[in-house]
């Protein structure tokens, strides 16, 4: 019984015709048992009496009840009457047998012609080639429902692309920055283990320098892996206090700030909540601030503004610091892109490029404003919310 109702659930083609089967043949004999019981519901009570009167044999023809009468005209009536009963019940048998049989088969294969499109889906998946995957699934049907499955299979391939995509940019990426970096490393701890000749003071700073290469490469593969990390989805993002978030991040770069004698404030920051991942949001912010720190002088400023502006959470990042050309703006957000005035600062040309790829991944917007000698401002738009209850 276990292995038939697990055969049956397996197949969608066959719970469906055993359904539509069941369903026939329970309205047959729903039928048949009314349209039997129809000659009782309009004969009178007084007649009905007549039916419980001195058996006959109702196979043959009516036998006599005494053997010195006939019998009579009423009794030969109810006999036929039986007669006519019984070929009613197993025709009507019959015939319900053949109708849930003919609906069995017909339902099959009306079944397995409209699943036909579900079938051709389920093939075609089956040869996807995760190396070799097509732009999209063509549609398998007329039916909303075939093609709805077949939208939600093209929306899982775009983000199975996005991930291997993400993976060979990684890959590349870090193979091309930490090339020189490794070939820099390795012929300073040559020179460190090979030369005997050396002043405390040149090993001193042979030693500094390779602590600076594994600086370099250590932020570069942490900005890669946090380009590569994707924020939890939608639904398990949080509401939160964007104000307070900002103000958080703040107090945590003031030591930074200090020391390199920039002044770090928050002019204005008026109470907005924003949906998303803290730690994601925290490190938008945190780049940018540091950003606007790192090039900038001794005795700049940088200021930050947190307001609401129609449904967007607003934060404003202005530096009075050495600024962008123009020809460099719309490069600043390439992954390891770094302008020329840039070059004098220990970076890996990563920051902005994971504040664009978090910003967008909550739906939201960033820009710069910036002129040369004077400053940046860079402008982050993220879709408001109503505070949680």
């Amino acid at each position: 019984m276990n292995a038939c109702r697990g055969f049956f659930q397996r197949s969608l083609r066959l719970r469906i015709t055993y359904g539509v089967s069941l369903l026939m043949a329970t309205l047959g004999l729903l039928l048949f048992i009314y349209l039997a019981s129809l000659p009782y519901l309009l004969i009178p009570a007084a007649e009905q009496q007549v039916l419980i009167a001195p058996q006959a044999d109702f196979g043959n023809e009516p036998t006599s009840v005494s053997t010195e009468s006939k019998v009579e005209p009423p009794f030969r009536a109810i006999a036929v009457a039986h007669r006519a009963q019984r070929r009613f019940w197993w025709y009507g048998l019959a015939g319900t047998l053949i109708l849930v049989t003919l609906a069995a088969a017909w339902t099959y294969l009306l079944a397995g012609h409209f699943l036909r499109s579900l079938y051709q889906l389920q093939h075609t998946v089956n040869q996807l080639d995760v190396q070799h995957l097509p732009p999209q699934l063509p549609d398998f049907g007329p039916e909303e429902e075939v093609r709805d499955l077949t939208a939600a299979y093209n929306r899982f391939l775009a983000r199975v692309r996005d991930v291997l995509d993400a993976q060979q940019r990684f890959v590349a990426d870090a193979a091309h920055e930490l090339r020189s970096p490794l070939a820099t490393l390795r012929i300073q701890m040559a020179v460190l283990r090979q030369t005997t000749n050396l002043s405390p003071e040149e090993r001193t700073q042979l030693w500094h320098e390779a602590e600076g290469t594994l600086t370099h490469m250590s932020r570069t593969l942490e900005g890669l892996l946090l380009l590569l990390r994707q924020p939890p989805p939608p639904e398990n993002w949080t509401t939160l206090a964007f104000d307070h978030l900002v103000r958080q991040v703040v107090a945590t770069l003031q030591p930074l700030a200090q020391a390199r004698g920039i002044t770090l404030q928050v002019v204005k920051a008026k109470p907005v909540w924003v949906r998303g991942e803290p730690r994601a949001l925290q490190a938008v912010v945190r780049n940018l601030i540091d950003n606007a720190l790192r090039y900038n002088d001794p005795g700049g400023a940088v200021y930050l503004q947190v307001y609401p502006q129609d449904s967007f959470a607003v934060l404003e990042v202005a530096d009075t610091g050495w600024g962008i050309s123009p020809e460099e703006q719309p490069l600043i957000f390439q992954r390891f892109f770094r302008g020329q005035k840039a070059q004098v600062e220990d970076g890996s040309g990563l920051g902005l490029a994971l504040v664009q790829a978090w910003v967008h991944h909550h739906h939201g917007q960033v820009h710069v404003h910036s002129t040369v000698g004077e400053g940046s401002i860079f402008i982050v738009r993220l879709p408001r919310v109503d505070p949680s209850p």
